[in-house]
């Protein structure tokens, strides 16, 4: 994506930042432009704008990634030898931050979309809007 069309699509968001499609293809856009582990404070600000359903774990070796403790969390982590990067998937107005395997990130596009499909199950399941 050129700078110029990201430009565009940050832009728009600006004017009708309660659309959260135009935030969602914002956050996309951004993560595209973004090596894995890249500083990610501009795409962070748009995530914000929709509701952050991680909940609180601190047990699995990774930081957390819960709305409380998201700002403190570094965009990579390591645990069992392993290296993970921060992504996220978005279901209407709600985002589910994980971390990634250094592995699949070069496939994290195809790896958000599997995780925004078990987000929106999970979501219709338990009969809750998106």
């Amino acid at each position: 994506m050129s700078g110029d069309a990201l430009r565009s699509i940050l832009d728009k968001l600006k004017k009708s930042p309660a659309d959260f499609a135009v935030r969602r293809s914002a956050a996309e856009a951004l993560e595209r432009t973004l090596a894995p582990g890249a500083a990610r404070g501009e795409l962070d600000a748009v995530l914000a704008g929709f509701v952050n359903l991680t909940g609180h774990d601190d047990d699995v070796g990774l930081p957390c990634l819960c709305r409380d403790c998201l700002a403190t969390a570094n965009d990579v982590a390591e645990a069992s030898g392993m290296k993970f990067y921060r992504s996220f998937a978005i279901a209407g107005t709600r985002v589910l931050h994980f971390w990634m395997l250094e592995d699949v990130a070069p496939d994290r596009a195809h790896v958000r979309r599997s995780v925004e499909a078990s987000l929106v199950k999970r979501l219709v399941a338990r009969k809750e809007t998106t």
